[in-house]
């Protein structure tokens, strides 16, 4: 999605951890297709849709879409969020959580994001915080790091338990038990990575700077930056592709 859409830069030598992504001039429409696959794919499930027909797919997707303009922002930056983790960070993401919510107009409770890295019979975790404003201020950044400090630094234990819950209904019992697993486990420091995803209209590097410390809870924390300057209408148009014919 973000190949040909997005550049990526560390911006400040000082600050390695932090990324920005900005558009490339004229290549939103290209990148649409692959936004709206990704909406198929997070919020119902590609493979099921793929299985129902058009007609009945394009209407089962509209029924689970967020109506609010609040919950469309905030599912969409979790989406983008979880979408850099799988394709530009060495983490997998067991779960797309988007596909579980009960109210499409209610946020799912939990930590947003948590990803698995296995790697010669080791295994790193990942612990994310999306966040997603027109106009980001740094209070909202500092929510998000306050947020990843709960439950001693370590993935949410509710959070990891509807992991493995949802992991046992879909028949992936080897995964469900890796997540359970994690439930019990005693975490190094090192095994833990923290990162701030956040998706917003204006420049966020001066507020993900603010809170990027050299000293953090965790020795690894990432910040990454999503700057679309049109935030609140790029948010439409992406939901509108999803609309009746004559709505």
């Amino acid at each position: 999605m973000f190949d040909g859409w997005m550049d990526e830069s560390q911006p400040e030598a000082a600050w390695p951890n932090i990324a920005i992504l900005t558009e490339r001039d004229g290549a939103r429409a290209a990148a649409m297709v692959a936004i709206r696959d990704a909406v198929r794919d997070h919020f119902y499930g590609a493979d099921i849709l793929g299985r129902l027909g058009f007609a009945k797919a394009a209407r089962v997707l509209r029924e689970n879409l967020p109506i609010a303009k609040r919950m469309r922002s905030a599912d969409l930056g979790e989406m983008f969020a979880t979408e850099y983790v799988i394709h530009r960070t060495e983490f997998d993401v067991p779960l797309k959580r988007l596909r579980y919510k009960d109210d499409r107009d209610m946020a799912l409770r939990g930590t947003d994001v948590i990803a698995i890295r296995r790697h010669e019979g080791t295994i790193r975790v990942l612990k994310l915080e999306a966040k997603s404003r027109a106009a980001l201020p740094s209070s909202v950044v500092g929510e998000a790091c306050e947020s990843l400090v709960g439950d001693e630094c370590r993935p949410k234990p509710a959070t990891l338990a509807f992991m493995a819950r949802m992991l046992r209904y879909a028949g992936r019992d080897d995964e469900a038990r890796e997540i359970e697993d994690l439930q019990t486990r005693s975490f190094k420091n090192e095994d833990i990575v923290h990162a701030v995803f956040v998706f917003c209209g204006n420049n966020p590097l001066k507020r993900l700077k603010k809170h990027a410390d050299p000293k953090p809870p965790v020795a690894d924390r990432r910040f990454v930056g999503m700057r679309v300057v049109d935030h609140q209408e790029f948010i439409a148009s992406v939901f509108a592709m999803f609309d009746a014919p004559n709505d």
